[in-house]
């Protein structure tokens, strides 16, 4: 369920690039999900965690990004907005100042 609600906005919000980009971005994203599943597990084998958090380790992690990804592909927004200038940083130390 988790990954279906990181698959499917990414698939809304990446438009461009056509079929390559959202497959490395879904290949990589089932990788870390994949890594976390066996990391958790090898956690509750050697009762490191408790079996409960062993087991849902990987969603633990994906659930606040699923989210979001979901929340920014419904209000059509931007995922990373990186339009911070240098006039507005000015205004923020003098303000704070």
């Amino acid at each position: 369920m988790v990954l279906f609600f990181i698959g499917a906005p990414l698939g809304a919000i990446v438009r461009k690039g056509g079929f390559g980009a959202p497959v490395v971005i879904a290949a990589i994203i089932f990788m870390i999900y994949f890594i976390l599943i066996s990391i958790g597990e090898n956690l509750a084998e050697t009762q490191t965690v408790s079996p409960f958090i062993g087991m849902w380790l990987a969603s633990i992690f994906f659930t606040p990004i699923a989210v979001y990804i979901t929340w920014v592909a419904a209000n059509d927004r931007k995922v990373f907005n990186f339009s911070f200038s240098l006039t507005k940083l000015i205004k923020f130390r003098r303000i704070k100042s």
